[in-house]
């Protein structure tokens, strides 16, 4: 098939990233890139070898899936491009095996796998109606662990070191919290897989944005995670692994524009991250201009003291004083 190629712009030249994370080596120092405004990105994928981008509801598959629990062989310097558009960062990943194709919000603000599943439908339909469950079955078009021959339950201790019991979990965003019960799957991002990564089902939630028509079925966590004993994103797995070392958005002419899984890009000025755990670098030399006259502008003066949590799926910039 055709090479895949860099996404052009109107003057013929390649779009330039309008955020590149990247970790370099097999472990930091890592940079980061920001050269605008992330907004994204709901839409089609598209095979990394430069296939066509497959049907709504499909995502993309290797053309010879490797032995189930296996990860395919991806050379490190391979990028995988996908085609999106939206507000909000949304693609294609597969969950299980066998695969399921499942849209969720890529968010570098996180580290979970939060997934509303076939789990979650029977929560929300047990607590409106207990009997209706039982009379009730799930599609192949939506994650259920029961049938996927790879999953594994989460489990803990119970209190006082008693026997192993489910392992339950809670996660808070901006916009909601989730209650979710945690077991383990293999995921796959396009080429790429994540044998046995931990995998957050919905039980009960405040998340609006999950349940409007046409939203996406999840968050996937994208932290770059230089703490390793604070969590696990999926990036930070296949980093481990020396898969991947970097993803990136190129802005589109519209409302469009394609996410960029190991971006290989140069472009930019690179900022180191100091964050440990955040997609976090230094700050300094911002100021406000236009305030009110009884608000005066007001100007940090290059001491880099300040930090700034870079994470997609936000438009505004807060900073501590």
């Amino acid at each position: 098939s055709a090479p895949l190629q860099r996404p052009r712009s109107s003057t013929g030249r390649p779009p330039r990233p309008a955020l590149r994370m990247r970790a370099r080596g097999a472990a930091p120092p890592m940079g980061l890139a920001l050269l605008g405004p992330l907004l994204a990105l709901v839409g089609a994928t598209q095979n990394h070898d430069g296939g066509a981008p497959p049907r709504p509801g499909e995502a993309p598959l290797l053309k010879k899936p490797p032995p189930m629990g296996q990860a395919p062989e991806v050379l490190d310097t391979q990028e995988m491009r996908q085609p999106v558009n939206g507000s909000t960062p949304v693609g294609f990943i597969n969950i299980g095996t066998p695969p399921v194709p499942t849209r969720v919000i890529f968010d570098s603000g996180s580290d979970k796998l939060l997934l509303k599943t076939w789990k979650t439908m029977l929560s929300e339909l047990t607590a409106v109606e207990g009997d209706i469950a039982d009379y009730i079955s799930p599609t192949s078009q939506i994650y259920n662990h029961d049938t996927s021959q790879t999953y594994t339950p989460a489990f803990a201790r119970g209190s006082g070191g008693g026997k192993q019991v489910p392992q339950y979990g809670f996660v808070a965003y901006g916009s909601g919290s989730a209650k979710t019960a945690e077991g383990h799957d293999d995921i796959g991002l396009g080429a790429w897989l994540a044998p046995q990564f931990q995998i957050s089902e919905i039980t009960e939630d405040s998340l609006a944005l999950l349940h409007e028509k046409g939203s996406a079925s999840g968050v996937l966590g994208l932290q770059h995670m230089k703490n390793e004993s604070a969590g696990v994103s999926l990036f930070s797995a296949l980093r481990q692994q020396g898969r991947m070392h970097s993803f990136g958005y190129c802005r589109g002419k519209d409302d469009d524009g394609t996410f960029i899984w190991n971006d290989q890009s140069t472009q930019g000025d690179e900022l180191p991250v100091v964050g440990m755990i955040h997609w976090a670098v230094a700050l300094s030399h911002v100021s406000f201009p236009g305030a009110a006259a009884e608000a005066p502008s007001k100007r940090w003066p290059g001491s880099g003291k300040g930090k700034a949590r870079v994470a997609a799926g936000g438009s505004l910039a807060a900073v501590a004083d």
